[in-house]
């Protein structure tokens, strides 16, 4: 079996006969106390949903219900769901089962009677797919077009202007500059996962995304002196990792190649920022040619940054409609407001002005989907 992250709450089980499970190194997480509804206090503040639950609920004569409160408060994602209690009887397991459970244990229970049931749900679990509606990415025709600053403030509306749960993932291992937008520390656990992709599980993100707002979480590190190049294999493992716990993941790709193109068939979306001029017709036309090329089956929307920065020269908007065949949306020139809300820890989507108001185009882009209804457990409820 391979490392998988668990939770367990105890309120009667006494924790010290389970407390061997977390030393085989397969299975990482915490015991807890206060039973299931100490699960549902403090299941609003998980970042990513463990992928195997396990709930004391001796004394609880409502276990339906309180999976159904425990399924609204908690972050979306795939879980295991384990129940022990302290009867013995077919009806109380059939009750359990009918209440969400994968599997019920009744007292007395021992880390080998536990690892024995999280062992064979594991080996029913499938790889989960990544679900391009929910991912959505942001790469420039070239450097320097602006695509950072508008997925940070994609990311910051998302998570705060709509209430999703949002990771934003700073592509950009050499400058990136996402964590110093948000003030906040990098992620030099990066770099593990450039050189391993294969030990990015939910442990390992979980313990290496970084809180920036209400809702909204970071990967982002600048290693100036790094040659890694992060492939395809590596987003996808992130994206589907982070799908778990997250409603929308946002990926900031830089323009220089750090990171293989085939990543933008994770997004759902790709919002490919350019300026109007003739080489950002030609390079963002490159881009489009080269999705084209292999049946890219999302959606491009063209974002023409700096709209009325130069006169001379300028292409419009209506070239770009022709060559691109897809959906163009005018930010302003406004040299203001990028400098603002850098100096107040702010977005440009946050600032009222030209380009914040500019800026709603392309939140009306951002994937426009419903909170599966239920939250995280509904697929347990409805006997997924």
């Amino acid at each position: 079996m391979r490392r998988e992250s668990i939770l367990i709450y105890l309120d009667r089980i006494p924790a010290e006969p389970l407390a061997p499970i977390l030393e085989r190194g397969v299975l990482v997480g915490e015991i807890r106390p206060g039973g299931i509804r100490a699960a549902i206090e403090q299941a609003p503040s998980w970042r990513v949903v463990p992928a195997f639950l396990v709930l004391d609920v001796s004394g609880v004569e409502d276990v339906a219900g309180a999976i159904a409160t425990l399924s609204q408060v908690a972050p979306q994602g795939e879980t295991s769901l384990i129940l022990l209690g302290t009867t013995d009887c077919v009806a109380e397991y059939r009750r359990m089962i009918d209440a969400g459970a994968s599997e019920y244990l009744p007292a007395p229970v021992d880390a080998d009677g536990l690892y024995e049931s999280v062992a064979r749900l594991a080996s029913q679990r499938t790889t989960g797919q990544i679900d391009p509606g929910r991912c959505v990415a942001f790469i420039g025709a070239r450097g320097g077009m602006g695509s950072s600053t508008l997925a940070a403030a994609a990311a910051k509306v998302a998570a705060e202007g709509h209430g999703r749960r949002t990771l934003l993932v700073d592509l950009d291992v050499i400058e990136g500059a996402q964590h110093v937008m948000f003030d906040v520390d990098q992620t030099p656990a990066m770099q593990q996962m450039l050189e391993a992709p294969d030990r990015i599980d939910s442990v390992f993100l979980d313990r290496s995304i970084v809180q920036a707002g209400k809702g909204l979480f970071l990967l982002s590190m600048a290693d100036m002196g790094s040659t890694k190049v992060f492939t395809a294999e590596a987003v996808s493992a992130i994206v589907r990792q982070a799908q778990q716990g997250m409603d929308l993941v946002i990926l900031d790709l830089p323009a220089r190649p750090q990171v293989e193109i085939e990543a933008l068939f994770c997004a759902g979306t790709i919002f490919l920022v350019t300026t109007p001029t003739l080489l950002g017709l030609r390079d963002a036309g490159a881009l489009s040619d080269w999705l084209a090329g292999r049946n890219y089956p999302g959606k491009i929307v063209c974002v023409l940054n700096r709209m009325g920065e130069t006169r001379a020269g300028a292409v419009r908007k209506e070239q770009f409609e022709r060559r691109l065949r897809c959906r163009v949306i005018e930010l302003p020139f406004d040299p203001r407001t990028p400098g603002q809300a850098m100096m107040e820890r702010r977005t440009v989507g946050e600032i009222q002005g030209p380009l914040g108001r500019a800026f709603r185009q392309v939140e009306e882009e951002l994937p426009t989907f419903r909170r599966p209804e239920g939250g995280f457990l509904s697929w347990l409820l409805k006997g997924g």
